[in-house]
């Protein structure tokens, strides 16, 4: 199976996650609404890039969460917790097929800072 087209998008690019106390910020502006950050994801291939970069905070949360056709709620696929920054990011592979995808970032109490992240979500067709 070759690749036929790769795309990609990029939710945060180096963005500084101040957002505590459970709220999940979903894009580069903060947002934390329902409709924040999401990707529409038609694809054979869905592959998330999570990287935080600088962690000030004692630990930064972040979940990858699904929306499915004719549902009007998101559903958490993947969560992790870092409480070191990478130095290289991860990928997560996500196996359900969702409509549409986001990621979400918060970080713990404590307020320090920076806590840069860097994600993204990356589409593979094949033929």
């Amino acid at each position: 199976m070759s690749i036929m087209s790769q795309s990609s998008r990029t939710l945060f690019n180096g963005y500084n996650v101040t957002a505590s106390a459970g709220t999940y910020v979903y894009n580069a502006s903060g947002g934390s609404a329902a409709t924040s950050g999401f990707v529409e994801c038609k694809a054979d291939e869905i592959l998330v890039h999570v990287e935080v970069a600088t962690l000030n905070a004692a630990s930064l949360f972040y979940r990858i969460e699904g929306r499915f056709d004719g549902l009007n709620r998101w559903a958490e696929i993947y969560s992790a917790t870092v409480t070191t920054a990478d130095t290289i990011g991860k990928l997560v592979n996500v196996t359900e097929r969702p409509k549409e995808i986001r990621v979400g970032a918060r970080i713990d109490a404590t307020l320090a800072s920076p806590n840069v992240i860097y994600s993204a979500i990356l589409l593979s067709e094949y033929k």
